[in-house]
Parts: C-alpha cells; sequence; structure tokens
C-alpha cells in the first residue's frame, strides 16, 4: 500500500484547507501581523489631482494606495515585519496634456514592525522645465518628454505628453544633473506623419527652473521603401497590411484593399528597417503572415521588397467531441507554419464552428499544421466558465504544395473531458473567506496547455467547472480572496479519456486507475446498472477541495486528501455504485474502520450557492473491503468524492507521541520533544536538510538531502525547456497580432507605442522555491541610438496567437520591476535581473501573465523573439532556486 506522496513530505504538518492566504499580493490584502505605512504628498506649488503609492517587497508582492487632490496623503494596511521600497506616481495638472513625477526608491527599504504606523511623506521642492520644439519643414503633432534625475538612493522621474502644441512645461524635483530627451511627431507639407527623437540633455535645475528648446530640420527625410504585394490564383483577397519598424527616425502602416499593389514608405531617413506584411482573404479562408524582410536603406536611396506567392490551400476538419455540458465551441482557430532558410511564414483560419471544416490559404511551399487554439465559454449560472485550449506541437508531417494545390485531410480530431474542481480557503480571523475568480491552469509536455476561470462573485466553495484534453498536466490553481490573488504550489493533475457508455441493462462496471500520476493501485470504480441514454463518463483526482466537515481529520492516515470529480453526460437509473479505492500505509485497523466516503454537492436552487457534504456511507449500501482497501457507496447523483477519516479524539495524533497532528512537526514519526534546529516548521526527526530552513521538504533526485542544500538551475527558452509566448502591442494598431512576427519591439512610432509582451512557464519550478537569481535576456538588433527599456508585470491573460494592443488594454503594473540600457552600435543579448517577479511568479503571490518591456524615451529597438529562425537569439529566462 503505497502513498501518494513521497515519505519526507509526509514528515510535515499538513495544510487543512485547500488555498492558504500566505503573504500579500494586491491592493486590499488580508494581514496576520497588521502595520500601517502612512504620510502627505507635497510638491511644492505643483497641484497632485490623482496618483498612486506602491510599497513593495523584494518577493514581489506590493500594496497600492491611490491618493486624490486637496492636500493628498495615503494610509496603507500592509503585512508587518517586512521591508518595503515605496514609489510615489503622481498626476499633475499640465493643461490639456498628462503628466507624472515619480519618486522610484529601489534602493532604500523601510521595514514597518507589527502593530506599528510609519511615515513616509514625499516632499519635494519642484521647479519647471520650459521651452519649445521648432521644426523646419513641418509642424509639431504631439510630442512626449521625459526627464530624470538621481539623489541618493532615489530617482525622480517625470513623464508629459501633449498633442497640438509645440511649447512644453514640465514640474521636476530641483537636482543639479537632470536629463531631459524625448520624440515629437510632425505633419510633414505632404500630409505624412513621422516620429522623430529629441536629443538628449543635461541641465542644473534650481529654484527659478530652466528652459531650452530643439530645432529640428525635416528636409534630410529623403529616402524611400516600396513594399509591393502579389498573389497568383483566385480573387479572394480582402486586404494586405504592410508595417514598416525601424528604431531610427520613421516608422509607418499602411493598409491595402486591393488583390494586389504597392506602397511607398516616404519620406524615410537613412537607416536599417524591417518590414512585415500579412494577407487577409474572404471566408471561408483566414489570414497569412508573410517574413519580416530587413531593409538597409541609404541617404536618399530607394528599396524595394516583394511579398506574396503562388497561392496553394491545405483543408480538413476539426472534430471536437466529448463535451459534458453543451455541444459547440465558443470559436477555433488553427494554424500551419512554413520554414524556408531563415524566414518563417504562418497561416491561421478561424474555424467556422457549425461545420468544423478547416480551410488555409497558403503559397507553395512545405507546410506543417501547428497547432490550434479553442475557447470555450459556458453561460450556465451555476457554474459559468472560460476555458482556452491551446496546442502549440506540430499536428501534421510537412505537406509540400505546389502552386495552386488543394490538399485535404488535414483533421483534427480533439475529444475533451468535463471535470469540476471545489475551492476552499483557510480562514484568517476565525471567519470563512469567500473566493471568487477561481482559475486553473495547466499544461503538458506534448505543448497542450488549458485555462479555466470561473465565476467573478464571492462565494464559499466555489466549483470550478474545467474542460480539457485528456494527459498528465503540471497545473496551478489560483483565486482571488479579499482582493489579494492566491497560488496554490504546481501540482500533477491526471485527466484520463472518458469512457462511453452505451444505453441498455447491466451496463458493464467502468474503471478508472491510476489517477494519481505514478499511483496506479488508487482507482475509482463505477456501476451504474442501467444507461437510459448514452454518453460519456470521466473521472480526476486531485489535492484541491473543500475541508472536511466537523467530525472529520484534515488528512486520512496522515497524508492529503483526494478528491474525485465524477461527471456523465449519460442518463441512468439511479442508484450508481461509486468504489474509491486507498493506499496508505500508516491506516490502522482503527483507521479503515474510522474511513467515510462523503460527496460535496452543490445544492443550487434558483441560483443560490449552497454547496456541502455529504456522508454517503452513513446510510444504505456501505460496503468496505479493508483486504483490497476499498470503499463503496450507492448515490443518486455525482459529483466530487473524498475518503475522510473520523476524529474521534477531537485533534488525532498519527504517531502517538502525545503530540496533537495540527501541532506536531513530525505528525508521522514520534519526537515528543518537538526539536527544530533550523526552525522551519519541519522537526528534527523527519527533516532532510535539519540545519536549513525547508519546510517543503523538497527531494527532487530522491537522495535523502533536501532540495533547501542543493541549488538547482534551469533555462526556459523555446526549444531548450519549458513554454515561452511573446509578441509586442503596438497603440497605432489596435487589432494587429504578431505573435507569428520574427521580432518584437519597444519605443515610439509614428504608428504609435510599441511594447513587448512575454510570457516564461515557470511550471517546472516548485511553488515553494527560493529564487536565488533570474536574468531576463534577449537579442537585441544593431541599431543607430541607445534607450533604456523598462520590464514591467502584465497583469492579465493574453495569448500569443491572438493578443492585440485593443485586446490587452493596458494591463500592466505602472511599476517599473527592472530595466536596462539597450546601447547603440551593437548587435548582442542584453538582459535585466528579474528575481523578485519571478520568486513572485513561482511562490504565487503575482499570477504569472509574464512580463511587459517598455520604452519610455524617445528612442526605439527591436529584439529576436522566439519566432526567429536563429535559435540562439531566443528570448530566454534563466533561474536558480532553491527549494524548503
Amino acid at each position: 500500500m503505497r502513498q501518494w506522496i513521497p515519505h519526507t513530505a509526509r514528515c510535515i504538518p499538513w495544510i487543512a484547507l485547500a488555498l492558504l492566504a500566505a503573504g500579500p499580493a494586491a491592493s486590499q490584502t488580508v494581514t496576520s501581523q497588521p502595520g500601517t505605512l502612512t504620510g502627505v504628498v507635497s510638491l511644492g506649488s505643483e497641484a497632485v489631482t490623482w496618483g498612486q503609492v506602491y510599497a513593495n517587497t523584494d518577493d514581489g508582492s506590493y500594496y497600492l494606495a491611490e491618493i486624490s487632490g486637496g492636500e493628498p496623503s495615503y494610509a496603507l494596511t500592509v503585512e508587518g515585519g517586512r521591508p518595503y521600497h515605496i514609489q510615489l506616481a503622481a498626476y499633475v495638472d499640465n493643461g490639456s496634456g498628462s503628466t507624472y513625477l515619480s519618486v522610484y526608491g529601489w534602493r532604500q527599504s523601510t521595514e514597518v514592525p507589527p502593530g506599528s504606523t510609519v511615515t513616509r511623506d514625499f516632499s519635494y521642492d519642484v521647479a519647471r522645465i520650459s521651452g519649445t520644439i521648432n521644426v523646419i519643414g513641418g509642424a509639431v503633432s504631439s510630442y512626449t518628454i521625459i526627464a530624470s534625475a538621481n539623489e541618493g538612493d532615489e530617482e525622480y522621474v517625470t513623464t508629459s505628453a501633449k498633442n497640438g502644441t509645440s511649447s512644453f512645461s514640465l514640474p521636476m524635483v530641483l537636482d543639479s544633473a537632470v536629463e531631459i530627451s524625448g520624440s515629437t511627431v510632425i505633419t510633414l507639407p505632404s500630409g505624412a506623419s513621422v516620429t522623430l527623437p529629441l536629443e538628449p540633455r543635461a541641465l542644473s535645475l534650481g529654484a527659478g527652473g530652466a528652459s531650452l528648446g530643439w530645432t529640428l530640420d525635416t528636409t534630410r527625410l529623403l529616402g524611400t521603401i516600396t513594399a509591393n504585394m502579389s498573389l497568383s490564383g483566385p480573387d479572394i483577397v480582402r486586404s494586405h497590411t504592410l508595417s514598416l519598424q525601424t528604431s531610427a527616425a520613421s516608422a509607418g502602416v499602411a493598409e491595402l484593399y486591393s488583390s494586389s499593389g504597392s506602397h511607398d514608405f516616404s519620406p524615410l531617413a537613412a537607416g536599417d528597417y524591417f518590414l512585415g506584411a500579412s494577407t487577409y482573404f474572404d471566408a471561408p479562408y483566414g489570414y497569412l503572415h508573410y517574413p519580416w524582410q530587413d531593409v538597409t536603406l541609404a541617404p536618399e536611396g530607394s528599396e524595394t521588397r516583394s511579398f506574396g506567392g503562388d497561392l496553394a490551400f491545405l483543408r480538413g476538419d476539426l472534430d471536437v467531441q466529448g463535451f459534458h455540458t453543451f455541444a459547440d465551441l465558443s470559436s477555433a482557430t488553427v494554424r500551419a507554419a512554413r520554414s524556408e532558410e531563415t524566414r518563417y511564414w504562418t497561416a491561421y483560419d478561424d474555424v467556422d464552428l457549425s461545420s468544423g471544416e478547416l480551410d488555409l490559404a497558403t503559397v507553395a511551399g512545405t507546410w506543417t499544421i501547428s497547432g490550434y487554439d479553442l475557447y470555450i465559454h459556458e453561460p450556465d449560472p451555476t457554474t459559468p466558465t472560460e476555458v482556452w485550449i491551446s496546442n502549440n506541437s506540430n499536428l501534421s508531417e510537412p505537406i509540400s504544395l505546389s502552386a495552386g494545390e488543394d490538399v485535404g485531410g488535414q483533421d483534427i480530431q480533439l475529444t475533451t473531458v468535463s471535470t469540476q474542481m471545489v475551492y476552499d480557503v483557510a480562514p484568517f480571523l476565525g471567519a470563512p473567506e469567500s473566493v471568487s475568480s477561481p482559475r486553473l491552469h495547466g499544461w503538458e509536455e506534448n505543448g497542450t496547455s488549458f485555462q479555466a476561470v470561473g465565476r467573478e462573485a464571492e462565494l464559499l466553495n466555489p466549483m470550478l467547472q474545467i474542460i480539457a484534453l485528456p494527459g498528465t498536466y503540471d497545473v496551478y490553481a489560483s483565486a482571488t480572496v479579499a482582493g489579494a490573488v492566491i497560488t496554490l504550489a504546481h501540482f500533477p493533475f491526471r485527466i484520463e479519456a472518458p469512457v462511453a457508455l452505451e444505453a441498455g441493462g447491466d451496463a458493464p462496471l467502468v474503471a478508472f486507475t491510476e489517477l494519481v500520476p505514478d499511483h496506479p493501485e488508487h482507482a475509482v470504480t463505477l456501476d451504474f446498472g442501467q444507461i437510459d441514454a448514452p454518453g460519456p463518463v470521466a473521472v480526476t483526482a486531485s489535492p484541491v477541495g473543500p475541508a472536511p466537515p466537523p467530525g472529520f481529520m484534515t488528512t486520512v492516515g496522515g497524508a492529503p486528501i483526494v478528491y474525485h470529480s465524477i461527471t456523465t453526460q449519460a442518463e441512468f437509473t439511479p442508484p450508481v455504485r461509486v468504489c474509491l479505492s486507498y493506499a496508505q500505509a500508516e491506516l490502522t485497523a482503527s483507521d479503515e474502520a474510522d474511513l467515510r466516503m462523503l460527496r460535496f454537492a452543490d445544492s443550487t436552487a434558483d441560483g443560490v450557492h449552497n454547496p456541502g457534504w455529504h456522508v454517503m456511507t452513513e446510510l444504505d449500501g456501505a460496503e468496505a473491503d479493508v483486504d483490497e482497501n476499498v470503499l463503496c457507496a450507492r448515490t443518486d447523483s455525482l459529483s466530487v468524492f473524498a475518503l475522510l477519516q473520523l476524529d474521534r479524539a477531537g485533534q488525532g495524533d498519527a504517531d502517538q507521541d502525545g503530540v496533537p497532528d495540527g501541532a506536531d512537526s513530525c505528525p508521522l514519526l514520534a519526537n515528543a520533544d518537538q526539536s527544530d534546529a533550523d526552525a522551519d516548521g519541519a522537526g528534527d526527526a523527519c527533516d532532510n536538510c535539519p540545519l536549513d530552513p525547508n519546510p517543503g521538504q523538497g527531494d527532487a533526485d530522491a537522495n535523502g538531502l533536501g532540495d533547501a542544500c542543493e541549488p538547482v538551475c534551469v533555462t526556459i527558452e523555446r526549444g531548450v525547456s519549458g513554454g515561452v509566448a511573446d509578441a509586442y502591442i503596438s497603440t497605432g494598431e489596435p487589432n494587429n497580432r504578431t505573435g507569428a512576427y520574427e521580432f518584437l519591439g519597444t519605443g515610439l512610432h509614428s504608428s504609435g507605442e510599441k511594447m513587448s509582451l512575454l510570457a516564461f512557464d515557470v511550471g517546472a519550478i516548485p511553488g515553494n522555491a527560493a529564487v536565488q537569481s533570474a536574468t531576463l535576456s534577449l537579442s537585441m538588433q544593431w541599431q543607430a541610438t541607445s534607450g533604456v527599456v523598462e520590464a514591467h508585470a502584465i497583469t492579465a491573460p493574453w495569448s500569443e496567437a491572438t493578443v492585440t494592443s485593443s485586446s490587452f488594454g493596458g494591463a500592466f503594473d505602472p511599476a517599473v520591476e527592472a530595466s536596462f540600457v539597450a546601447p547603440a552600435g551593437i548587435d548582442a543579448r542584453q538582459s535585466c535581473d528579474v528575481t523578485a517577479l519571478t520568486q513572485a511568479w513561482v511562490d504565487g503571490s503575482l499570477p504569472n501573465h509574464g512580463v511587459l518591456l517598455r520604452e519610455p524615451g524617445p528612442n526605439k529597438h527591436s529584439f529576436r523573439s522566439s519566432e526567429h529562425a536563429r535559435s540562439d537569439a531566443h528570448p530566454r529566462l534563466d533561474v536558480c532556486y532553491v527549494t524548503p
């Protein structure tokens, strides 16, 4: 009789409930040792109309308070006993423009003792920097100007943006060494627009203020890049889109609404550009992304690039079966990729769900069906669900297409499983905690992943509906509790393929085995007796579920409870016989006699959420076989089941050492003296690193020495290890999808500001790991100018295949997590330290939606994405960690 978890892990006192709010993660957080941060904001004579004060910790969690006009002040309730870096972002009234004066204190920290109030005021002398932007051969349309200075452990930054004027005036903290730079959008006599940098300047700012100006000459913009579009074949083109990007003086976007045509990007300064193109087809076809093309433009030069080819087609069916609560998908996209030398092409089709027909318009060449994305929306008011299922691996052998060829048979058949997971949260101050927005994210080695999100309403024990493909996933469960996003450590979650039930009497027994990974003896057997209408049945097992009811222990033989979700689409005549196997070596004969099968059911009526436990084996028809380690009971309906152990002593003492399990530092090994040399909660009797704090007792290589004594270093990079998603968004191209592009971009362009999004799957890192270092690095293209690129935490989910500026909606934390200088004149990898942010992703104090790269200065840069042909130039995250 083997255990689900290793013996070393069982030495740790078990956390009774599914989700534990272990630390702050958002603005309104639950705290166990509250302290208070307070202060006032005074910026001389400047009127502060709105702003935010942040208190950040080194582990990545943060608190946030808003300030408003009048005499602005703030008060933050934070977790006491921790040091905080306190930042200010204040909106200053500056006419019709937007101006923020920010104070960063990354190099200093403020300790807040529990129960104490600590004051941190933001009071500074401020003066104005004013001047004009003069243009020869054009007029200023808008500008963005940034002033910055460092003083001691603080950094002051003012960012100001304004439209329709060439005059500027921005407030700044007095300093003898202020750096000021920016960019401006200029309208030329022809009506075209270009974005030009404002050359960096340095000045000394005293109480009387300072002034300066720039003069820009547009007559040097004489070059032209011509893009030709041409596709041979049926007339199915709806439109072409062209995009020109650069870190130099100009960028532009044009859309051509014809089956063929050309477009001139002019006027342009000399420099290096890259030109992209896409074609959007008439229904039923989707769209085609061409490889980016590099263009070097000489002074007053002219360059021409061509896109297109001979049309060819791939066709098939997307057949998705197995849904338990509804029959149709909400949306689906299938994609194919073509590799040709160093260039990468991608074709997409938004599948017509009424027919399931797949129609990919491509060009001649060798193609592979390279993945799909499914979106499912279930509006049922009791368990409304949003689910995303993706696969990013090759689903077909390479297919060689000649001009005009039409190849069918590219079928994709998927069988999904519907299951459920119930959430519960340990109360902090004695009262049950409500849970909102339960989520589950899972990844499988073959490239399949899923996300499920439940109701936003605050509920006790919400039930999350999960729809996914069969497989064994590495998952993490999270939910929002009192404004804080709480995340469990990663755990394996096996989703078995559903079993078809045919109508008729004498239905056969249905057995689901090896539900817990690597433990084949863990099984569920179902006997329906009579099936009235056919349908699938599925079973999953999970360590996540609701707390036991009063009178039951929080463990079974000292090991965690296993929760079984049983769902079926078949109709049957009750009752159904449910048998659960157990494999707990520590169970005594008395323990086995105390086992009961319970069913957790949501007795929802009229939309009222009212879940609870029901004891099955104290009713009729209970059966136990202690020799075979199985307990059976009959039930009229299916939901979540579990084997629980009666707590006859009221507190439990599995190792019989006189110390109750809830207070025992080694609940399965007798240690009456409770010695714990490293004070990590694991007693010396069962501690695999007795001198190094490691409450999780991790031992990845099973050598008896805890992971806390053996640091592990991993590289997360597409094609190396782990999953990576990347794309860029542009405010001037709100609906442009760039996930398949070979480059990422930052900085200001005539088409708007470009920002890059990257997400690294840290699922292979244990959730209780202490991250010692984490370095984000990207391969930068050669650029003529330098700039500072800042990293921000992304605050909402996004998809590489579908994200746009419009769908992203500015979902990032304005606090700067890290930054690096993108120097001029080199083509090399650049990096920054994101240790604190990675730690937050790993321990769940911050959802891992990735990092946004933004270049607030006047320049712009490009970086090679995970789609780039050079595998040595892909973005990567290098992490070293230890686990307790």
